[in-house]
C-alpha cells in the first residue's frame, strides 16, 4: 500500500489541476448563460505533465471567426499597427492532415526566447479517417500550469463560437467554392434533412430546417412539475448521451466481455399536453444532436410491410447525420 502510494504521488498534482480547471471552464460557462447543448462536448485530460482542453469544432462553424477571436483574446496588442494582436503561428501540412499552432509571444527580457510554460492552442484538421467525416476541425488547448483569467475567458468564448452556426456555410454555400473536399460531406446532412422533412418527418436542431429557438427557451425550467421525472432523464438518458464514457467504464469493469449498458430508448406515457414533445426537445437539446419528430401516420399503411419499410427509412436516413440524433415516435 505504501508503494502504490508512492507511485501515484506524481500524477495526483497533475490530475488535481485537471478537475480544477475543469470546475473553473464549468463555471465560466454558467456564468456566461451558455445552456448545455449550445456549445460542444469538451474533454480536459491530461497529457503528460500538461492540461489538455480538447473539443471538435462542428463542419458549421465558421473556423475564420473563431481563430481572429482566439487571436484577440490571447495574443498581445500590436503595438507598431493601428490596432490588432500578435501571435506566433506555426503551420504544418501533409496529405493527411493540416495542424496550426498558436503561441502568445510572450518572450524573456534577458533571452528573448519563448517561455516554455506558455499556453499553446493546437487547430487540427484531419483530412483522411473517420474523424473527417464527422468533424473537420479539432482545437486543442495545452498548457503544464493553470489557466489564466483572459486564456479561460478565450476558451470559453471559443466554444460559445463553435456552437453557433454560420449561415453562409450551413446553407451549403461554402461547399461549392475551391475543392470542396473540406465541405464534401455537407450537402448530404441536407439532402438527409431534405428526404426526412420529404417524409413527414419535422426535424429540430438545425436552424435552416426548423423553428426551434436558438436563445435558451428550450429548457426544463420551461416544463412545470416532473421534477422526478426529469431528474430520471438527466441521470440515465442524458448522461449516456453526454459522458458515454462512464456507462462504458461500469461495462467494462462489472462484465467478463464488454458490451455496453448505455439506454437506447425512453418511453412517455400520458395524455396529450403534459410535455411529452417537449421533453424529447430539451433532451436533443442538451445532448447536442438534432430531433426527428416522426408522427404515427407517416409512417403506418394499409399495405403488407410498407409500414416497417417507411420506419427503416426513417432510421436509415437519421444514421446519415454527422452526429447522428434522436427519434421522437408519436403515438
Amino acid at each position: 500500500g505504501v508503494a502504490d502510494g508512492a507511485v501515484s504521488t506524481d500524477a495526483a498534482p497533475v490530475e488535481d489541476l485537471a478537475r480544477k480547471e475543469r470546475k473553473r471552464i464549468m463555471e465560466l460557462i454558467e456564468s456566461r448563460g451558455m445552456q448545455p447543448g449550445s456549445y460542444p462536448k469538451f474533454e480536459v485530460a491530461i497529457k503528460g505533465q500538461k492540461v489538455v482542453v480538447k473539443f471538435n469544432v462542428p463542419s458549421t462553424c465558421n473556423i475564420s471567426r473563431l481563430i481572429v477571436d482566439l487571436v484577440t483574446h490571447i495574443g498581445l496588442e500590436a503595438e507598431q499597427c493601428v490596432g490588432g494582436s500578435e501571435i506566433l503561428l506555426r503551420a504544418w501540412d501533409s496529405a493527411a492532415a493540416r495542424q496550426i499552432t498558436l503561441n502568445p509571444p510572450k518572450t524573456t527580457a534577458s533571452t528573448g526566447e519563448n517561455k516554455e510554460d506558455s499556453l499553446c492552442i493546437l487547430i487540427f484538421e484531419p483530412l483522411v479517417g473517420s474523424e473527417y467525416a464527422v468533424s473537420p476541425y479539432e482545437i486543442e488547448f495545452i498548457k503544464p500550469d493553470s489557466f489564466s483569467s483572459k486564456e479561460l475567458e478565450g476558451l470559453v468564448s471559443a466554444l460559445k463560437i463553435a456552437g453557433q452556426k454560420d449561415v453562409k456555410t450551413s446553407s451549403g454555400k461554402a461547399s461549392t467554392k475551391g475543392s470542396g473536399q473540406r465541405y464534401k460531406h455537407l450537402p448530404s446532412i441536407e439532402k438527409t434533412v431534405s428526404d426526412l422533412e420529404d417524409m413527414g418527418v419535422r426535424v429540430y436542431g438545425f436552424d435552416e430546417t426548423s423553428s426551434v429557438p436558438m436563445d435558451g427557451t428550450v429548457m426544463w425550467e420551461n416544463i412545470a412539475g416532473y421534477e422526478h421525472q426529469k431528474r430520471e432523464i438527466e441521470d440515465t438518458v442524458l448522461l449516456a448521451l453526454q459522458n458515454p464514457q462512464i456507462y462504458d467504464d461500469i461495462a467494462r469493469g462489472t462484465r467478463c466481455k464488454f458490451e455496453t449498458n448505455r439506454p437506447r430508448a425512453v418511453l412517455f406515457e400520458g395524455p396529450p399536453g403534459t410535455g411529452k414533445t417537449s421533453s424529447a426537445r430539451v433532451i436533443a437539446k442538451q445532448a447536442g444532436v438534432p430531433l426527428l419528430y416522426v408522427p404515427l401516420e407517416i409512417i403506418m399503411s394499409k399495405y403488407y410491410g410498407e409500414s416497417e419499410r417507411l420506419l427503416g427509412s426513417v432510421f436509415s436516413l437519421a444514421n446519415n447525420l454527422p452526429d447522428g440524433g434522436i427519434i421522437f415516435l408519436d403515438e
